[in-house]
């Protein structure tokens, strides 16, 4: 069962949970200095540092939720399965795969899930594999079998009449093989294990007597000499991933499923959030509508530095409306936010002029310049230096402007439900009223586009 639940970036009791046979591995868990409310050092705490899940022994469950999740006692289970969906999704950007022994050293498990669900691919096609026998047996009713009944049945004389006996009859029965019983035991133990996250049905069959865990070497050699003598695709796959499975499977029952870098699964999550629910950005607030699929999102690069052509940023998000306005988003997965966001305010300054993507940043062979461009220099630009000349002064008489109104901007944080706030207006001690120098705090409820993440549902919460 599902014991109890941590949040990423929040303090954990470390022994608690090790009294109850969950093991911490180094990453886990750090130190981080307690401030007391006048902010002076008041010694240290343990603070939980991934998101996932941590199985003891005793197929008990750990689930440690990402920060600032708005996690229920009441609704653990479904908070814990709806964790697991995304976690496989974002590993896979499809239903779960590539995750085993070949992690990345963000995402690490120590449970063949891969292996596993390719198993299940098979069992939900064809069903568990199965030897097809014919047996032919007396009295047992079906197809007779002539030459059988002619060769092994007796003649008698009943009444003045010869009659043969008794008739032989042909059936097919299905036969388990060793690996129907290795693929039950794939299927019904990972099902058993991780009963709480994956909604998917057993083979509802006994589960094998044979100790598969305990034989992993016998049944791996015994799953390359089927494989030797197979030649149908589908069998030679199923057989590669019941070998993988058994290679990568542990014999003990405590595992793990742990994300040391759910930033990146946050700026994921956001991306197609706001691809499906961006309505507008207006008065420095952005309102959402459900799958409204007005927006798309991109990650452009942009190299302002005419020194230096390698320089270059990337926002997170960057769409422009239909008013021509430019809307830069950046994710931040914090727990909470101290000091001004430099990079974002950059943004603003660097994009508040900017004549367009049809003016290439600089001269690099792959660019493609713009008629009036070519006309205006005489041919395809010789140098930098020549290229920003030119846009300069097609800058200074007006026949080259700025091809956008206003930049908008927000940082987009995970939060315990749907707020905003300000982070950032330029004071008019430092220039007139600048109206692209507004940067806001959009807070997204974590559970809501988690939700979205999976299934594309979202119903608006609290968004004014």
């Amino acid at each position: 069962m599902i014991v109890d639940y941590a949040i990423e970036g929040a303090p954990i009791d470390k022994s608690k949970y090790q009294e109850l046979g969950f093991t911490f591995g180094d990453l886990d868990v750090r130190k981080r200095e307690k401030k007391s409310k006048s902010g002076k050092n008041d010694g240290f705490e343990i603070v939980c540092d991934f998101t996932g899940f941590l199985i003891n022994n005793e197929n008990d469950v750990l689930t440690v939720f990402p920060k600032h999740f708005p996690a229920k006692k009441e609704n653990i289970e479904n908070d814990s399965h709806l964790l697991f969906n995304v976690l496989m999704k974002a590993q896979n950007k499809k239903p779960v795969s590539m995750i085993g022994q070949n992690t990345t050293n963000n995402f690490q498990s120590d449970y063949p899930f891969d292996p596993f669900f390719r198993v299940y691919d098979y069992f939900s096609e064809f069903g568990l594999l199965f030897e097809d026998r014919k047996l032919i047996k007396p009295n047992q009713g079906g197809r007779i079998k002539w030459k059988e009944t002619i060769s092994k049945g007796e003649f008698y004389v009943e009444r003045g009449k010869t009659v043969l006996f008794p008739f032989y009859y042909e059936r097919k029965y299905n036969f388990s093989t060793f690996l129907t019983e290795a693929m039950i035991f794939a299927i019904d133990y990972t099902l058993m294990k991780f009963k709480y996250f994956i909604d998917l049905s057993d083979t509802g069959r006994e589960f094998p007597d044979f100790d598969f865990l305990g034989s992993k070497d016998y049944v791996v050699e015994v799953l390359h000499s089927y494989k030797e003598t197979e030649f149908k695709d589908s069998k030679i796959e199923l057989l590669d991933a019941l070998i993988a499975f058994f290679t990568q499977i542990k014999a003990g029952g405590n595992y793990y499923l742990k994300h040391y870098s759910f930033k990146s699964v946050w700026e994921n999550m956001v991306e197609e959030f706001l691809n499906g629910n961006f309505e507008s950005f207006t008065s420095g607030e952005l309102k959402l509508k459900s799958n409204v699929r007005k927006a798309l999102f991109k990650k452009p690069t942009f190299y302002p530095n005419s020194l230096n052509d390698s320089h270059y940023f990337q926002p997170d998000y960057y769409f422009v409306d239909e008013l021509r306005n430019q809307i830069i988003f950046d994710a931040k997965y914090y727990s909470k936010v101290h000091g001004m966001n430099y990079k974002q305010i950059c943004y603003n300054m660097f994009l508040e002029g900017y004549i367009g993507k049809e003016y290439p940043d600089n001269t690099k062979p792959s660019a493609v310049f713009p008629k009036s461009v070519l006309s205006g220099m005489g041919g395809y630009p010789t140098s930098d230096i020549s290229y920003y000349g030119y846009i300069e002064r097609e800058r200074s008489s007006k026949s080259i402007a700025p091809k956008y109104n206003n930049v908008f901007s927000a940082l987009i944080l995970p939060s315990e439900e749907r707020k905003r706030r300000q982070h950032f207006q330029l004071s008019s001690i430092y220039a007139e009223g600048d109206p692209n120098l507004f940067i806001s705090e959009e807070y997204f409820n974590i559970k809501e586009v988690m939700q979205y993440y999976v299934n594309n549902r979202f119903v608006i919460t609290n968004d004014k």
